[in-house]
Protein backbone atom coordinates (compact mmCIF):
# COMPACT_ATOMS: atom_id res chain seq x y z
CA UNK A 1 0.00 0.00 0.00
CA UNK A 2 1.39 3.39 -0.93
CA UNK A 3 0.49 6.51 1.02
CA UNK A 4 1.98 9.73 2.33
CA UNK A 5 3.40 7.70 5.22
CA UNK A 6 5.38 5.40 2.96
CA UNK A 7 4.93 2.23 1.00
CA UNK A 8 4.38 -0.05 4.01
CA UNK A 9 2.13 2.28 6.05
CA UNK A 10 -0.74 0.50 7.77
CA UNK A 11 -3.98 2.44 8.12
CA UNK A 12 -6.44 1.93 10.97
CA UNK A 13 -9.68 1.63 9.03
CA UNK A 14 -12.12 0.82 11.87
CA UNK A 15 -12.32 0.62 15.65
CA UNK A 16 -15.50 -1.20 16.64
CA UNK A 17 -16.78 -2.12 20.14
CA UNK A 18 -17.15 -5.87 20.59
CA UNK A 19 -20.70 -7.17 20.98
CA UNK A 20 -19.87 -9.69 23.74
CA UNK A 21 -17.50 -7.41 25.67
CA UNK A 22 -18.17 -3.67 25.20
CA UNK A 23 -14.95 -2.83 27.09
CA UNK A 24 -12.97 -4.23 24.15
CA UNK A 25 -12.50 -2.84 20.66
CA UNK A 26 -11.87 -4.73 17.43
CA UNK A 27 -9.16 -2.99 15.42
CA UNK A 28 -9.15 -3.22 11.64
CA UNK A 29 -6.06 -2.34 9.62
CA UNK A 30 -6.32 -1.83 5.88
CA UNK A 31 -9.89 -3.15 6.01
CA UNK A 32 -9.04 -6.44 7.75
CA UNK A 33 -9.41 -7.49 11.39
CA UNK A 34 -6.01 -7.20 13.07
CA UNK A 35 -6.56 -7.63 16.84
CA UNK A 36 -8.72 -6.58 19.77
CA UNK A 37 -7.74 -4.31 22.64
CA UNK A 38 -9.34 -3.00 25.79
CA UNK A 39 -10.49 0.60 25.33
CA UNK A 40 -7.73 1.87 27.66
CA UNK A 41 -5.07 0.38 25.38
CA UNK A 42 -6.67 2.00 22.31
CA UNK A 43 -6.32 5.37 24.04
CA UNK A 44 -2.79 4.61 25.28
CA UNK A 45 -1.56 3.83 21.77
CA UNK A 46 -3.54 6.79 20.33
CA UNK A 47 -5.19 4.61 17.69
CA UNK A 48 -7.69 6.50 15.56
CA UNK A 49 -9.68 5.55 12.50
CA UNK A 50 -8.20 6.93 9.32
CA UNK A 51 -4.72 7.33 10.80
CA UNK A 52 -1.65 5.17 10.23
CA UNK A 53 -0.33 2.85 12.92
CA UNK A 54 3.47 2.91 13.23
CA UNK A 55 5.17 -0.45 12.68
CA UNK A 56 6.73 -0.29 16.16
CA UNK A 57 3.30 0.19 17.77
CA UNK A 58 1.82 -2.66 15.74
CA UNK A 59 4.72 -4.94 16.71
CA UNK A 60 4.34 -4.07 20.41
CA UNK A 61 0.60 -4.76 20.36
CA UNK A 62 1.02 -7.99 18.41
CA UNK A 63 3.77 -9.23 20.75
CA UNK A 64 1.58 -8.68 23.83
CA UNK A 65 -1.81 -9.47 22.28
CA UNK A 66 -2.57 -12.35 24.66
CA UNK A 67 -2.30 -10.11 27.75
CA UNK A 68 -5.53 -8.74 29.30
CA UNK A 69 -3.99 -5.26 29.19
CA UNK A 70 -1.02 -4.47 27.01
CA UNK A 71 -0.21 -1.41 29.09
CA UNK A 72 0.03 -3.63 32.18
CA UNK A 73 2.21 -6.16 30.36
CA UNK A 74 4.63 -3.46 29.18
CA UNK A 75 4.89 -1.81 32.58
CA UNK A 76 5.27 -5.18 34.30
CA UNK A 77 8.09 -6.12 31.99
CA UNK A 78 10.03 -3.14 33.33
CA UNK A 79 9.61 -4.08 37.00
CA UNK A 80 10.65 -7.13 38.96
CA UNK A 81 7.52 -7.55 41.07
CA UNK A 82 4.16 -7.25 39.33
CA UNK A 83 2.28 -9.97 41.14
CA UNK A 84 -1.45 -9.67 41.56
CA UNK A 85 -1.40 -10.82 45.18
Amino acid sequence: MKSEQGENAMLVTAIIPQKKDPAKRNIFIDGEFAFSLIAQDVLYFKLREGEPIPQETYDTIYRHRTQPSIIWAIRCGRRRNCGGS
